[in-house]
C-alpha cells in the first residue's frame, strides 16, 4: 500500500497550444525602448510555476533579465518543487540536507534519501532568505 502525505497531479501541458500575448511591435511593452532585442523567449507567467506555454512576444531581453531576478527570488519564497510538484526547465529540484541527505520528487512520489538514524531525528528544511520587494515585484 503507498501512502501519501498529499496527492497533487500536475497536467503536462506540453501538449497545451502555445499562446503568445502581445503584438510584433518595435518597442518593448514595458521600457517602450525602441533600441532593443528580442531574442529571449518570454513566459507571460513565470515557468517554476508552471507555464510552459504561454508568452509575451514584445517584452524585450533586457526587461527579461531583469524580471528574472524578480522570479530568482520569488522561487525561494515559495515552498521547493519537491512540495509543490511543479516541474522547471531542468525537472523537479532536489534539496540537498545535511549529512549527505536529499528531497527529491516527482509526480507521483517525495523521495527522502537518508539512513534511519537520521529520519528519527527529524528532518528540517530551511527556506533560503529572499526579498520582499522583490517577491512583490514579481507579481507585477
Amino acid at each position: 500500500m503507498n501512502n501519501s502525505l498529499f496527492l497533487h497531479t500536475q497536467k503536462d501541458n506540453l501538449d497545451w497550444p502555445k499562446k503568445v500575448i502581445g503584438t510584433n511591435a518595435n518597442s518593448c511593452r514595458f521600457c517602450k525602448s525602441h533600441s532593443v532585442t528580442f531574442k529571449n523567449r518570454s513566459h507571460s507567467v513565470p515557468e517554476m510555476l508552471g507555464n510552459k506555454s504561454v508568452f509575451t512576444i514584445n517584452e524585450c531581453d533586457s526587461c527579461n533579465k531583469k524580471f528574472a531576478k524578480y522570479e530568482t527570488e520569488l522561487a525561494k519564497f515559495i515552498p521547493p518543487s519537491f512540495i509543490t510538484r511543479i516541474k522547471g526547465k531542468n525537472g523537479f529540484k532536489e534539496v540537498h540536507l545535511k549529512g549527505g541527505r536529499k528531497i527529491s520528487g516527482d509526480f507521483g512520489f517525495i523521495n527522502i534519501h537518508s539512513d534511519l538514524e537520521a529520519l528519527n531525528k527529524g528532518l528540517d528544511v530551511v527556506m533560503p532568505k529572499f526579498s520582499q520587494v522583490k517577491v512583490y515585484k514579481a507579481h507585477y
